[in-house]
């Protein structure tokens, strides 16, 4: 496991305890991901949220990917944000968000044929942690009234 997302880890241990949130580490080649998810009935894969903080190694950066999947008679919801795409200005059930300073943390260049950041890893764990950190109660309620605010439509 990389440096980063060991602080990481350790900097939303706390988190994680107080939000009963589950953990899991997956980790290849090119890239570690701490997957938090929270479930929210009986069935795991009809209604959750699912947030993946992924470091892409070769890249030098961290990402900030979250995923709602809400299903229920005829309606079926399953959309996935990312913070890093830049043609979106909406992400549902995030408010706290600075779209100048969280935009600011993706600087790439071409370094030897490799795309790269040039943020340093260290400021770019740090934007992740406390969009993740202060936005994780608006994505749980919207994720929980989903079926209030689509199955309406």
């Amino acid at each position: 496991m990389e440096q980063v997302i060991k602080e990481i880890k350790l900097e939303l241990k706390e988190f994680k305890r107080q939000n009963n949130v589950n953990l899991r580490h997956i980790s290849n080649g090119y890239q570690d991901i701490l997957e938090y998810s929270n479930f929210f009935g009986l069935n795991r894969k009809k209604h959750r949220i699912v947030v993946r903080i992924i470091h892409q190694k070769l890249e030098n950066t961290i990402s900030f990917v979250y995923n709602f999947v809400y299903t229920w008679r005829n309606n079926d919801i399953d959309e996935t944000y990312s913070i890093a795409d830049k043609d979106i200005a909406d992400y549902p059930g995030i408010s706290f968000l600075d779209p100048k300073e969280v935009k600011s943390i993706y600087d790439f260049n071409v370094e030897d044929g490799i795309i790269k950041n040039r943020v340093p890893l260290e400021t770019q764990a740090k934007t992740i942690v406390e969009l993740f950190k202060n936005n994780y109660k608006g994505l749980v309620t919207f994720t929980k009234n989903l079926s209030n605010n689509k199955v309406a439509d």
